[in-house]
């Protein structure tokens, strides 16, 4: 079904896969699921079936799924997805807040705020042009490309941050390893502890940009990269 554009899609799913595509185009297109317009938003009901939702480049988009995967590809605009148990992948997004229980997150570029919340997943982050705060119980966190202030926390599982940016960076973990890394030539201030682990920092000190690393059972290392 085709429908007018709208300022913003909400979507909600049940178990069946969610992908939202975002190209150049003057309204929206939905295939698989139910649709109606509801003022400025445009509300689209899935349920045990894939569907697919294309939409104008830029649109803002929420998403709630039970179980379903979620894909978000091509440009997009401010993003919301809460899921209790599923993947979600963003390709690029002009912010992002996403929340699952488990699965894992993917976001490959965000030109602007990235929050992302889980119990049990393996989040992987590629460029962050705004801030980014991430929460995990457990589960592998890496960020390749760090340009805003970061904010790193997770019980248990390995922390990853490539920094790029000056703004300030704060990790910590209780139980796993941290590893932050600056562009060469960089001079950290950097405050670091490690109850049980062994701490490393590379650099030369200085007030480039400050670092923050907290490990209670688990190695810090801030490195060049």
């Amino acid at each position: 079904m085709v429908t007018a554009p709208a300022a913003r899609v909400r979507i909600t799913a049940g178990s069946g896969d969610v992908y939202v595509v975002g190209e150049t185009r003057d309204d929206i297109d939905v295939d698989g699921a139910d649709v109606e317009m509801a003022g400025l938003e445009t509300e689209v009901r899935g349920g045990s079936d894939d569907f697919t939702v294309r939409v104008p480049t830029g649109t803002d988009v929420v998403v709630g799924s039970a179980s379903g995967d979620v894909s978000l590809d091509g440009p997009l605009g401010a993003v919301s997805v809460t899921t209790e148990s599923a993947d979600i992948r963003a390709e690029e997004v002009a912010s992002i807040d996403a929340r699952t229980a488990s699965g894992k997150l993917t976001v490959d570029l965000s030109h602007g705020p990235v929050r992302l919340k889980t119990k049990s997943a393996r989040i992987k982050v590629g460029r962050i042009e705004g801030d980014a705060r991430i929460a995990a119980v457990s589960g592998r966190i890496s960020i390749a490309d760090a340009h805003g202030r970061v904010s790193v926390k997770t019980v248990s599982g390995d922390i990853g941050v490539v920094v790029t940016g000056r703004a300030e960076v704060r990790v910590e973990t209780i139980s796993g390893t941290i590893k932050v890394a600056v562009p060469d030539g960089v001079k950290p201030a950097v405050r670091h502890r490690s109850v049980s682990g062994r701490s490393r920092v590379e650099p030369a000190a200085g007030d480039d940009v400050e670092i923050t690393a907290r490990s209670v059972s688990g190695d810090i290392t801030v490195g060049v990269a």
